[in-house]
C-alpha cells in the first residue's frame, strides 16, 4: 500500500481477513481499523496481537525502596524504533 500497488488490494484483503478468521497475528489492529470495518473481526485481531505480544512478557521484581527515598520514573514504549515519543 505505502507503494500505490492497488492491482492485488482484494486478494491481499481477503488472505488478511482470513488469517484473521484462522487466528493467525497477520496485522496489526491499528492498522486493520483502516482496511476493515467489520467490529468483530478488528476485535478479534486485536485479542490476536494481546496473545501474541504478551507471550513475551514474564512479570518482574519490584526491590523494596527506603521509605522516603526518591521515586524513580521510566518512559517505557515498545516501538521506540521510529516513533513520536523516541524523537523527543
Amino acid at each position: 500500500m505505502r507503494m500505490c500497488e492497488w492491482s492485488s488490494f482484494e486478494r491481499d484483503l481477503d488472505q488478511c481477513i482470513a488469517g484473521i478468521e484462522r487466528s493467525e497475528a497477520v496485522i496489526e489492529p491499528l492498522d486493520v481499523l483502516g482496511l476493515i470495518d467489520d467490529p468483530a473481526l478488528q476485535l478479534r485481531c486485536a485479542r490476536i496481537s494481546v496473545r501474541e505480544h504478551s507471550r513475551s512478557v514474564t512479570p518482574s521484581t519490584f526491590l523494596p525502596r527506603e521509605p522516603h527515598a526518591r521515586i524513580r520514573v521510566a518512559y517505557l514504549s515498545p516501538d521506540f524504533r521510529d516513533h513520536p515519543v523516541s524523537r523527543l
